[in-house]
């Protein structure tokens, strides 16, 4: 039988969410969940999760705000550690035309068990 002890010494590890932005993107799309989830942590105090900012090709993405984000490529930073992927969502006519080539990208490098949530836009 395992102590109660055993159990609550159990390492926990931050898990790992990418937030894929694009041009145009929504800011509160990507500012709101990226507060909630920083502010997240584990019992032993540590951060919950290890949040990435990534875009198709990584660096500066502006948003519909103005609002310049650093963002790191995709390429570099989907991996087996990824637990969730997240696509912010935009403006629909502006969407629709700033992701054609990220979609296909994501088609591209992340695994289908990945799990996923996509903005929709407003």
């Amino acid at each position: 039988m395992t102590s109660k002890s055993a159990k609550s010494e159990t390492t926990q590890r931050a898990r790992k969410i990418v937030f894929v932005i694009f041009d145009q993107v929504k800011l509160l799309d990507i500012a709101g969940p990226l507060q909630v989830f920083s502010d997240a942590r584990l019992a032993d105090g540590g951060s919950a999760y290890d949040l990435v900012v990534a875009s198709e090709l990584g660096g500066a993405v502006a948003t519909d705000s103005g609002m310049v984000l650093a963002s790191q490529a995709l390429s570099d930073v989907l991996d087996a550690d990824v637990d969730t992927l997240l696509v912010a969502g935009g403006d629909p006519s502006v969407q629709l035309k700033a992701t054609a080539s990220l979609e296909a990208c994501l088609y591209g490098v992340a695994p289908q068990d990945y799990r996923n949530g996509f903005g929709r836009g407003r």
